[in-house]
């Protein structure tokens, strides 16, 4: 699990668990087939015995059934779905500090990132830390915010009731090519890119569906357009 520092703001800290398989048991010595006799080309009436085949010991079958576990939770983690811990505020209050998100690891395979997505990705200007923010606006956008508005093409922009938002101007600016625009949904605690730019998808580890912790606050991650969630 990795934990996702969304800004180095005074306030902040830098901002994600795996099933076993069963475990199948090797047959007991009763269980075991009774070896199968041959009679020698010899033809000297004398019976030989073929040794029984080895079987694996119970902890040997343990042993491999564990490893398989792992590396199949290790290609899940990898290209499918990983868990991230939010550390924070800048979020709020659409995620809090210390909940937990599940993020789609691959879906940005098939898709591009749209405006309204929540992505986990590698901060441009330290990659190893990972910040938590929702897309605006996509390559070749034109975002400006006024009085706190955020507007995209020249129309506002859907935002979530969940955003917190704040005063304030900015832009006009394009978004570069292959790149989004993002912002904290604590608009006046939020290190986005009003202050490091762009984010290259490249840089993008995956799109947050799911709060999955704590038990009480379980539901999906919607864009504006869906809601905040279920």
């Amino acid at each position: 699990m990795a934990d996702i520092p969304q800004e180095r703001l005074p306030d902040e800290r830098p901002v994600a668990e795996r099933a076993p398989e069963e475990v199948t048991l090797a047959e007991t010595p009763s269980e075991a087939a009774t070896p199968e006799e041959t009679r020698p080309e010899g033809g000297d009436g004398q019976r030989e015995e073929k040794s029984p085949v080895p079987r694996k010991s119970p902890l040997q079958e343990l042993v491999e059934t564990l490893v398989l576990a792992l590396v199949f939770a290790l290609i899940i983690r990898t290209f499918v779905v990983e868990v991230y811990q939010v550390s924070g505020h800048s979020m709020t209050n659409t995620l809090h500090d210390h909940e937990r998100v599940l993020v789609n690891k691959f879906i940005y395979r098939f898709r591009d990132p749209q405006p309204g997505d929540i992505i986990v990705f590698k901060y441009p200007r330290q990659p190893d830390r990972d910040f938590i923010k929702r897309v605006v606006a996509v390559e070749g956008d034109t975002v400006e915010i006024r009085g706190g508005k955020v507007y995209v093409n020249g129309e506002l922009f859907p935002e979530v009731d969940t955003v917190r938002m704040s005063g304030g101007d900015f832009g006009p600016y394009v978004v570069p090519e292959d790149s989004v625009f993002v912002l904290g949904d604590n608009r006046s605690n939020s290190e986005d890119s009003r202050y490091f730019g762009e984010v290259p998808i490249e840089n993008i580890r995956g799109l947050a569906v799911a709060r999955i912790w704590p038990l009480s606050a379980i539901g999906a991650l919607a864009s504006p357009a869906q809601g905040d969630g279920l």
